[in-house]
């Protein structure tokens, strides 16, 4: 791999500002610099194959594939052309199929001018310009949940002007120790995004070959099974998950009781500011936390599908009641439809969060309130601020667990993600053997019971109970 190879900026924007005929100006002045860079290349071929890979994205949308795929397949787009142009100095459409053997090797062992250990945004956006985060890079390697939390807690203990290097310093030494490398079913997917692309092109009339047909598949993705039949052991202790939803519902109601009495203050002097205070802030804060973490828990819901997204805005009427029970519709996992029954128990959470909200306490067909409202509650929340909230609550866990001594626990919480806790709830849920498995499995909206049987314990609780032979007392 050439040690001069340059940083990069992103050239695909998100759906709604692509065009399969118009190059956004920044864009244009990034293939300027692609064809100083690379002067084997002609600038009108480079716009031509932008052109092609916008139209090949624009129409992954029309054929209504989910936002996940497409930001999935961009990523892929992405490092494809500008490897090409940038590392191989070469048209996507003269590549053979040696070139792309060596595109796999350089995507399993990218050039750590190309890591971020942080998902940033692609562009920014300035006034009507789209301009492209320099902060961007085509592969992310994250640094483990645990190791970041401990650099951030070092970096609160020194002067304000060195933190943010301090921290920078550690992510640039962490990555030439743990440098990014693709897993199978990563390799898997550019297969399936490259075969397509290619379709695409040939379509429309721009190649009469895809390189990709030369490639066996199987050499490069021989263990993609096994990885992905791997046990499911991402589950906290059902103790901890009740631990911080009683710990967010005391802030909770300790913040609202704050808030009145200032609220009432500030009534009685018109002369003080009509905005929120900073403790009715507090009370909303502590209140979308309680509620979040709560609804992803107890209904084991995706994430993603509780976010506002530009396909599917989830509304408090998506939340209705037919002969007494009530159900949420929910767009999940390959944009499928289903419908979750909710409990009176989480019906009474909905209800006291609804009512804190100045809504009334029963969704109405006509609500077209967010399910969970962003920060400043004009619109539903992102996914981005919904996982902050979500290890937010994680965080309080942790330092509950430390207060307790539970070293062991506290771990565990400071590692865990925010899927963790929907593998909690449906693991629960399957052990408890209260519930049939098919039941759970159509509230989790898994495609196969294959899956959710994954979360069942019972066999290793008898292999435990079974495991008495070889103990040194009973050998004696």
């Amino acid at each position: 791999m050439s040690i001069n190879i340059k940083p990069t900026t992103a050239i695909f924007d998100d759906q709604q500002f692509l065009s399969s005929s118009i190059i956004n100006e920044s864009v244009l002045e990034h293939l300027t610099t692609i064809q100083i860079i690379s002067p084997e290349l002609e600038l009108e071929d480079l716009k031509k194959e932008y052109l092609l890979g916008s139209g090949y994205l624009k129409g992954l949308m029309g054929n209504k594939q989910k936002q996940e795929t497409f930001n999935s397949y961009r990523r892929d787009l992405e490092k494809y052309f500008q490897w090409s142009w940038l590392v191989q100095k070469k048209s996507i459409l003269s590549l053979k199929p040696s070139d792309l053997q060596e595109f796999l090797k350089f995507v399993t062992r990218p050039p750590l001018v190309w890591q971020h250990t942080q998902i940033n945004s692609r562009f920014n956006q300035f006034g009507e310009k789209r301009i492209p985060n320099p902060c961007w890079k085509p592969f992310v390697h994250k640094i483990p949940k645990s190791e970041l939390k401990s650099i951030i807690d070092d970096s609160l203990k020194m002067s304000v002007d060195v933190q943010q290097s301090y921290v920078e310093q550690f992510q640039k030494e962490w990555l030439k120790k743990n440098s990014y490398r693709a897993g199978d079913s990563q390799v898997a997917t550019i297969f399936t995004v490259m075969n397509m692309l290619y379709k695409y092109i040939i379509a429309e009339g721009a190649s009469e070959r895809s390189p990709w047909l030369a490639i066996d598949k199987k050499k490069y993705t021989a263990s993609s099974k096994s990885t992905r039949n791997a046990p499911l052991k991402l589950i906290l202790k059902q103790e901890s998950i009740l631990m911080i939803i009683d710990e967010l519902k005391r802030l909770f109601n300790d913040s609202i009781g704050v808030a009145d009495n200032v609220d009432a203050k500030r009534a009685t002097n018109p002369s003080l500011s009509r905005s929120k205070s900073p403790a009715r802030l507090e009370a909303e804060k502590y209140g979308r936390m309680h509620f979040a973490f709560s609804m992803i828990f107890l209904l084991y819901v995706r994430v993603s599908e509780l976010c506002e997204n530009p396909r599917e805005k989830p509304k408090m009427r998506h939340f209705s009641e037919e002969r007494g029970v009530w159900r949420l519709r929910i767009i999940g996992k390959g944009d499928k439809l289903r419908e979750r029954t909710v409990n009176q128990s989480v019906m009474q959470i909905l209800r006291d969060y609804r009512v804190f909200l100045g809504l009334a306490p029963d969704p109405l067909p006509t609500d077209d309130h967010p399910i969970i409202p962003s920060i400043r509650g004009s619109k539903g929340i992102s996914r981005r601020a919904l996982t902050n909230i979500i290890q937010e609550c994680f965080d309080i866990g942790f330092h509950l667990a430390v207060a307790k001594g539970d070293d062991r626990e506290a771990s565990q919480l400071r590692t865990a993600t925010t899927h963790w806790l929907r593998h909690t709830g449906i693991s629960i849920e399957v052990n408890s053997d209260e519930r049939a498995m098919g039941h759970t499995r159509l509230e989790a909206g898994h495609e196969s019971l294959d899956t959710t049987s994954k979360y069942h314990d019972a066999q290793l609780q008898e292999l435990a109970d079974s495991n008495t032979v070889l103990d040194l007392e009973s050998l004696v």
